[in-house]
């Protein structure tokens, strides 16, 4: 498999694997179960880097589990609100509000990724993890909450 696999990711996949059966659950008209499916999403969401600190890692391990964090939030934070909302029957609504709700959180998850970026890098410079202090705008996640309600 790739070289920066490790088993820290194992609750993003767990959460990918929840998205994934949400799609499916949407298609299927079973609006109730994909919400299901979007909140289990979002717990794993809050518990990967918890997981994921537990384990001794490199810096590539901890930059791949970092990118395939912010790829499961668009499937799951993004895509997924946006096709529960097209299986609800919405019709053009979920054109309307889906598609710059997805342009939205796509530019917050990239503007965070980039200041992790920066932080990383000034990190390596001067030897030591900079914390990440503070959250700029809203997380993606909280759809999981917003959405069934």
């Amino acid at each position: 498999m790739l070289g920066g696999w490790h088993l820290s990711n194992l609750v993003t996949y767990v959460g990918v694997a929840a998205c994934v059966a949400g799609f499916g659950l949407a298609g299927a008209g079973e609006i109730a179960l994909a919400l299901v499916c979007l909140a289990a999403a979002a717990i794993a969401d809050l518990f990967d880097g918890v997981f994921a600190r537990r384990f001794k890692r490199t810096s590539r391990q901890r930059s791949l589990g970092a990118a395939l964090d912010s790829l499961a939030d668009v499937a799951s934070f993004l895509a997924l609100p946006v096709a529960i909302a097209f299986a609800t029957g919405l019709g053009v609504w979920a054109w309307v509000v889906g598609v710059p709700y997805v342009l939205a959180g796509l530019t917050r998850l990239a503007w965070f990724d980039v200041a992790a970026y920066a932080r990383a890098a000034q990190s390596a410079d001067n030897g030591r993890e900079q914390p990440l202090s503070h959250f700029r705008g809203l997380p993606v996640a909280y759809t999981a909450l917003a959405l069934p309600l």
